[in-house]
C-alpha cells in the first residue's frame, strides 16, 4: 500500500512539476526542441491546466515548423484545445490570458480575434479576485504588456490593474 501511495505522490510531483516548467517559462519557449519535450510531458497529463499549456505550445510550434499546412495543422490543434478549457472554465483567467495572448500574435486572416473583447472583460472582472498567485499575475499582465497590438484602452486597462 505505501509504495502505491508513493507512486501515486511522484506521479502527482512529475505532472505539476511539467505544468509549473511550462507556466514559469511561458512565453519564452522558444526552440522546436524545447517546445516538443514540453508537448511530450504534457501529453500525459489530463489536468485543465496541462491542456490549456499544451494548447499554448501548439500555437508556438505552429510558429516554429516550416510548412505552412503544417503551421495550419498545429494552429487549429491549439486553438480547440484552449477554446475548449475555456468552455469548460470561462471565468479562468490564466486560460483567457493565454488566449489573449495569442489573439494578439496570430495574422487576422487566420480570424482568431473574435474573442478579445470576452477575454478581457473577464480577465478584468476576475482578476483581482483570482487565486493565482499576484507574482503570477503581474507576470501576466507584462506579457500582456508586451504586445504591440493591444488596444490603447486595453493597455491603460492592464495598467490600472497592475497598479491596484
Amino acid at each position: 500500500m505505501r509504495r502505491i501511495w508513493l507512486i501515486f505522490v511522484l506521479v502527482s510531483y512529475v505532472s505539476f512539476a511539467s505544468v509549473g516548467d511550462v507556466r514559469s517559462q511561458f512565453p519564452n519557449i522558444t526552440s522546436l526542441q524545447e517546445i516538443n519535450e514540453h508537448i511530450d510531458n504534457l501529453k500525459a497529463e489530463n489536468s485543465p491546466d496541462a491542456k490549456a499549456y499544451l494548447a499554448a505550445l501548439y500555437f508556438l510550434k505552429s510558429r516554429e515548423v516550416k510548412f505552412p499546412l503544417t503551421k495550419l495543422k498545429f494552429f487549429n490543434k491549439g486553438k480547440r484545445l484552449l477554446d475548449e478549457q475555456i468552455n469548460r472554465k470561462p471565468l479562468n483567467i490564466e486560460y483567457r490570458y493565454l488566449r489573449l495572448l495569442f489573439q494578439h500574435q496570430i495574422p487576422s486572416f487566420l480570424k482568431y480575434n473574435q474573442f478579445i473583447k470576452s477575454d478581457f472583460k473577464v480577465f478584468k472582472e476576475e482578476f483581482k479576485n483570482s487565486l493565482i498567485n499576484s507574482t503570477f499575475k503581474i507576470k501576466m499582465v507584462n506579457n500582456l504588456l508586451l504586445s504591440d497590438k493591444i488596444s490603447t484602452d486595453n493597455r491603460e486597462l492592464l495598467i490600472k490593474i497592475k497598479s491596484d
